[in-house]
This record gives structure tokens, sequence and C-alpha cells, in this order.
């Protein structure tokens, strides 16, 4: 039965591809999907833009930048009454799938609501914002999963946190994007390569420039970042020319390209109290590239086949784990892989979610 669904975020849509942006894909393979991306700034509005026959782009305009509006309790809430008003207008009967954090007011305003967590928001929060900020934050998620009808969150760690508020709570794990059957079968192992092609995807303010510097000296390989980065962060790179930065990339352009890795990196900053899920893992697995990513806590209950995921302690091991996962390497492997991916993909991580939905819905809470 096919539904309407309303995603409403704080992410732009022209980011590299987040969980919001699979969902919203997954979902309008059978349902008709809105998405609401993050405000402009400029005068209250909306821009609306079809994507395809079934997925419908809203661009919001407010005078408040986003970043400063979702930080301060009364400018929240002035936009979030505007934003939800006019949402409810047109989209009174959607199915409303909630990624904003900030947003406690949504259940005013739709009956049927969940909210998605797909990172640990508050703990980032209390990590980088002043006091009153995340502690404000912190009220906003608590209220917001405690009103929604149900929640979704990437790991058990978030799930867990959501269920003391909302015994509606269920764990879906991230998933793998669908990659072009031409693409895929484009993939080979490169082992005619004197250097090990490595890289990164993601956000690249983010990385530790210690880390990257010491991957920069190892002559035996060659490292692409793709993502956004700050003048701030490029002046780090003590040896830029070492590296290719893409910046932000898409669709088959981001595909091609992470295609070319040896080896795909997921470097986070470990830190006991706070969990990270990683979206990019799946993209490199989708591909056939090993992964070595950082242990953190949001993946320590994921299970994986032999030489499909290393798992660094601590940065320094970066680089052995690296060489192991080249030199452990296969084109059997590679295809494992990719095989491996194609039983978790989005879509099959919606079928997850739309059991979800009608337990709930048809239960009649």
């Amino acid at each position: 039965m096919e539904r309407k669904f309303l995603i409403n975020t704080i992410t732009d849509w022209n980011e590299p591809p987040r969980a919001r942006h699979q969902v919203a894909f997954a979902l309008a393979k059978q349902h008709k999907v809105v998405f609401v991306s993050a405000s402009r700034t400029g005068i209250p509005g909306m821009e609306i833009v079809d994507v395809q026959e079934s997925l419908r782009l809203i661009n919001p305009s407010f005078p408040i930048p986003y970043k400063v509006r979702y930080r301060i309790g009364l400018l929240n809430w002035i936009y979030q009454q505007w934003l939800f008003r006019k949402l409810r207008k047109v989209h009174r009967d959607h199915i409303v799938i909630n990624f904003d954090f900030t947003a406690s007011l949504i259940h005013r305003f739709f009956k049927r609501t969940a909210y998605y967590c797909n990172d640990d928001h508050i703990g980032m929060s209390y990590l980088l914002n002043p006091g009153w900020v995340a502690r404000y934050q912190d009220r906003c998620e608590q209220k917001l999963a405690k009103n929604v009808n149900f929640c979704i969150a990437t790991s058990e760690f978030l799930a867990s946190r959501l269920k003391s508020f909302n015994e509606h709570s269920y764990e879906i794990r991230l998933g793998a994007p669908a990659i072009d059957k031409s693409l895929e079968n484009s993939l080979s192992l490169r082992v005619d390569r004197k250097k090990i092609n490595v890289g990164i995807v993601g956000y690249l303010d983010t990385i530790h420039s210690g880390m990257l510097n010491s991957l920069l000296s190892r002559d035996e390989l060659d490292l692409t970042l793709i993502g956004p980065i700050s003048e701030k962060k490029r002046v780090t790179i003590a040896e830029p020319d070492r590296c290719r930065i893409t910046g932000s990339l898409i669709g088959s352009s981001l595909y091609e390209e992470v295609g070319q890795f040896d080896v795909g990196l997921i470097p986070y900053k470990i830190n006991t109290t706070i969990d990270r899920t990683p979206n990019k893992l799946w993209l490199y697995l989708a591909l056939g590239i090993p992964v070595v990513i950082s242990n953190i806590q949001g993946i320590k209950n994921w299970l994986f086949p032999d030489h499909f995921v290393y798992r660094a302690n601590n940065n320094s091991e970066f680089y052995s784990l690296i060489k192991k996962a080249r030199e452990n390497d296969s084109y059997e492997l590679m295809k494992s892989r990719i095989e491996f991916a194609k039983q978790n993909t989005w879509d099959r991580r919606m079928e997850e979610f739309m059991d979800i939905v009608d337990k709930i819905f048809q239960a009649g809470t």
C-alpha cells in the first residue's frame, strides 16, 4: 500500500548523501515522499522542486541562519511554528519522519510522527557547544522523543537511550547504497599499482590533522579526500601536493571516484561517551573496498566477515591496518563485500522501517 511521507531535516539536499537522503530515495521507490531541507537565509518562503515523480524537495527560507536558529530556543520556536503550520496545510495526512533533534513541537502539528536518530547529536552538543545550548538541545530531544509515535535509532546505544523516553524505540542500522550494475562490473582489484590508493569521504574539517599528515608522509600511500573542507583546515595539511582534494561529490561522480580506492578510511576521535554511526562504511563495502575505521562504540556490536572491516584503537594504528587490508585483499573478497552490502541496502532497511510503521499505526498509537 502506497503511503505519503514528509521527511523533516536540518540538512541541505545538496550535501553528500547521508541517512536522511538515503531514506528519502529508498522510500520514494514505493511511496510519495516530501523532503524538507535545511532552511536557507532569506525572506520567509518555500521553494518547491520535483526531484523525481514520487520525490519532492522543499527548500524553506528564513531570516536567521539555521546553524544559529536551532541553538537558540526562542528563534527555534518561532521557526517551528512558522514551518510546521505551512507544511500542515498541504501535508496534514503525511507520516512525518523527523531528523531534526530540536523539532520539539512537531507532534503538535502532525498526528503520525517518528524521530529518526542517526547520530549522537546530544553527545556532540555537550562536547562542542556552550553548556546552555547543549542543555537546551538535550531538553528538545527528550521532549521530541517522548511525544512522537515511535523512534528509530541507528545503533543499539542510541536506541537504548531513546527507549528511556519512548518505549516504542527501535534500532535500524545504516544501509548500503544501491550501486549501478555497470559500475559494479567495472570494478577490479588494481594489483599493478605501486602505491596504495587510500581515501576518506566525509566532512574533512573533523579529521585529526596529525593523523592526516602522518599518512601523507608515507611514500607508499596516495591519499584522496572527498568532501567539504574549510580554508582553515586546508592550511593545516603539511604537504597538500601529496593528496587530492575533490570537494563534495554525489551520485555517480562519488561512486566512480570512491571505486578507485584500494582502502577506505573512517577516522574518528575515539570518545567513550559519544556514539557515532558511520554511513560511509556501507558506501565503501558496496564498492568492494576494505575499510579501516576508528574502533568507536557505535560499531562494537556490528559483526562483519574477515577482512571486511579493520578497527583501529588509535590513530597510529591506521597505517599498519591499511597495509594489512591491502595485503589481504583479493578479487574474491571484493565481490564478497559487494554481495554482503546488497544484503544490507537501504531498501532492506526501509522494509524494516515499514514493518514498524504498520505495527505502530495499525495498532492505533
